[in-house]
């Protein structure tokens, strides 16, 4: 920000476009524009390690997780083709939107798939925290004050007009939830 630079990194990469032929869901509920196609979104997610040395980051459309070294990102030396070739493939996880790690490195993801959220363990484990149906699209994180518990919001972005032919069955007002985060 001092210098006022900047640089596109990652642009045309393959971990940060949509998966080719993946139809983005929510509960069931495919996303098709007023033009008949699916919704196709790039890179939206993304988390920060606690020790700042990786970006965990994905593409909405997709179920592939990916993490690059931030020295790497950070690093006006290297060319395209070497960032490029520095993303790491983690095993598949749900399509989410909303991403965050707590201080024991933990991946908390908000999987609009299925209306849940979940956490990933640094072995790489999935277990789902809560699923329900009021939890239409989970959207965002943020921490509470205590670092004990993770808000998030629930957009309902499936149910805007632009994916239901120009109808709004969005359930206002839309939410903030609250829950325990740690064990």
């Amino acid at each position: 920000l001092k210098t006022g630079t900047s640089r596109a990194l990652l642009k045309q990469q393959p971990s940060t476009l949509p998966t080719p032929g993946f139809v983005t869901k929510a509960q069931g509920h495919a996303l098709i524009g007023p033009d008949g196609k699916p919704g196709s979104f790039k890179a939206d997610g993304i988390a920060l390690s606690t020790d700042n040395q990786y970006l965990y980051y994905r593409a909405l459309s997709g179920h592939e997780l990916y993490r690059i070294k931030t020295d790497v990102l950070r690093n006006p030396a290297l060319s395209a083709a070497q960032v490029n070739a520095a993303p790491e493939k983690l095993p598949d996880a749900p399509a989410c939107d909303g991403m965050e790690i707590d201080s024991k490195g933990n991946l908390y993801l908000t999987a609009f798939e299925t209306g849940a959220i979940l956490r990933r363990s640094p072995d790489g484990k999935t277990e789902t925290l809560v699923q329900e149906e009021r939890l239409q699209w989970p959207d965002t994180f943020a921490w509470g004050p205590d670092g004990k518990s993770i808000y998030f919001t629930v957009s309902e972005l499936d149910l805007t007009p632009n994916w239901n032919k120009g109808v709004a069955p969005a359930h206002e007002p839309f939410r903030i939830y609250k829950m325990a985060a740690t064990k």
